[in-house]
């Protein structure tokens, strides 16, 4: 019976020390995957000082947020990145104090004159009109210059219809941060008029359509724009029509998933440029006049 009684206690310990051995095992497979997947997020998440424009990275550091700025100027360090002294203190800055101002200012800087501009839209229904955010990728000799949004809001009877707020909910934005904002407003104290109106604009496809109620129901009078829509381009040179095929046609690294449309617009139209095809044989005018 003793030896009974002794046996079943040495199950019940090895089976007891197996499972808190297990336990630990799988504990230090979640953390090693957790760290895994930190690590793959810190790397593809912040612009690389060694490469990016003084006004973009000063940008970088004005809008991200303290308690992940701390880890990622670790990582970079631990990269061996060269990082100027003036990012050094600024990155300090706001890490101390949980604030940054980006000492540049975007038009001094860079001036008006782009390559060009890739335009997309955030609408929170199917309605063109429901359009309550503006994207714009700023491409300078051939290199990303900045990404650029802005906020406004829709008609009223838009904005207060509870399809568009449940919708603008799910894709992460409060209806107080659209709530007067008028699109007239930044198109004159953002310059838009002045980027937009000397530059040509790279739009996907409905874009354009899109740019322009946006413009004409904001009673914008002083537009004179010059498009080219990717997708006809596209369809014109036989070419994959879709995003994802035409990404994938010219192996291109940017994904729907991870990349903003107007940056994706601007990289297809830089590969149309070096295989030969002449953009401006798809340029069109679209001014306050012409509607």
């Amino acid at each position: 019976m003793l030896i009974a009684i002794v046996l079943a206690l040495i199950i019940i310990v090895a089976t007891v020390w197996g499972l808190i051995k297990l336990v630990k095992w799988i504990a230090l497979r979640i953390n090693s995957t957790l760290h895994e997947n930190s690590q793959r997020t810190i790397e593809v998440s912040f612009p690389n000082p060694e490469k990016v424009n003084d006004f973009r990275f000063y940008e970088y550091i004005e809008e991200e947020v303290p308690y992940k700025l701390e880890p990622i100027y670790a990582e970079m360090k631990k990269k061996g990145l060269n990082i100027k002294p003036e990012f050094k203190r600024a990155i300090a800055s706001k890490i101390r104090n949980g604030t940054f101002k980006n000492p540049l200012n975007f038009k001094e800087y860079f001036g008006t004159n782009f390559d060009f501009i890739g335009i997309n839209f955030l609408r929170g229904t199917d309605d063109l009109f429901s359009t309550f955010q503006i994207e714009l990728c700023f491409i300078q000799y051939g290199k990303l210059a900045s990404i650029k949004t802005y906020d406004f809001m829709p008609p009223d009877e838009i904005f207060e219809n509870r399809l568009f707020q449940e919708n603008v909910e799910l894709l992460g934005y409060r209806k107080e941060w659209i709530e007067d904002n008028y699109f007239k407003d930044i198109w004159h104290i953002f310059d838009l008029r002045d980027f937009l109106n000397s530059n040509l604009l790279i739009l996907w496809d409905d874009g354009v359509e899109t740019l322009k109620k946006v413009l004409d129901k904001n009673q914008i009078t002083d537009y004179n724009i010059s498009t080219i829509k990717i997708r006809e381009v596209a369809q014109a040179n036989h070419l994959p029509d879709s995003i994802d095929s035409l990404l994938n046609h010219f192996h291109s690294d940017l994904t729907i998933e991870n990349d903003e449309l107007s940056m994706i617009v601007c990289e297809l139209a830089m590969e149309f440029t070096m295989n030969g095809i002449d953009l401006e044989n798809y340029v069109k005018t679209m001014n306050s006049n012409n509607n």
